[in-house]
């Protein structure tokens, strides 16, 4: 059985009442290839790079998860694509809750430490597979991102959903402390 993460298209449909479950199924993933059919008709080059269909749904479903703020997915996407570009590790901590089969699962350190294909704390590149479905702005921002030097994120210390970036390492760990001490000062209540 090929595993269907990703692949099965978030929409409203009509089905008949006498549909069976591998139609309606059919249905979906027939609406997943039309909506990428629109981005990527094979595979695309994207900064510099070249992506296969099944890397962009990928990549989209982790600017799916990563970030709710439609204004931010094209960057988010650049960050990526660039941290791909690099060669770095792509550290995104919902492929660690994925990983452990809750996507609100709030990722610990250990889990940062296991042996799993979809931990990118752990391994080079794009996990294995799409990690959630997406929505057509992920899907874009995956296909066009923004074009950036930025390299790392993490969610802003206004616990609003927005991220702040970052170019550097060591400015990402600023970021990462100030996050933190919101955090746990209680402003993400």
């Amino acid at each position: 059985v090929e595993p269907l993460e990703g692949l099965l298209w978030p929409e409203t449909y009509e089905l008949f009442a006498d549909a069976t479950a591998r139609e309606a199924l059919q249905r979906l993933v027939d609406q997943t290839a039309a909506e990428m059919a629109r981005v990527a008709d094979g595979d695309v080059e994207v900064l510099g790079a070249t992506r296969t269909r099944h890397e962009l749904l990928t990549i989209a479903s982790l600017i799916e998860r990563e970030t709710q703020v439609d204004g931010e997915r094209a960057l988010v996407g650049g960050v990526i694509h660039g941290r791909l570009r690099d060669g770095m590790r792509l550290d995104i901590d919902a492929t660690l809750s994925y990983a452990k089969g809750d996507l609100r699962a709030v990722p610990l350190a250990e889990d940062r430490t296991r042996d799993h294909p979809y931990n990118t704390y752990r391994i080079p590149g794009l996990p294995p597979g799409p990690i959630s479905g997406v929505g057509r702005a992920s899907l874009a921002a995956a296909a066009d991102p923004e074009v950036t030097d930025l390299r790392f994120y993490v969610l802003a210390p206004a616990c609003d959903g927005t991220h702040v970036f970052a170019r550097t390492l060591s400015e990402h760990n600023r970021n990462v402390a100030a996050f933190r001490a919101a955090r746990d000062a209680g402003a993400c209540a």
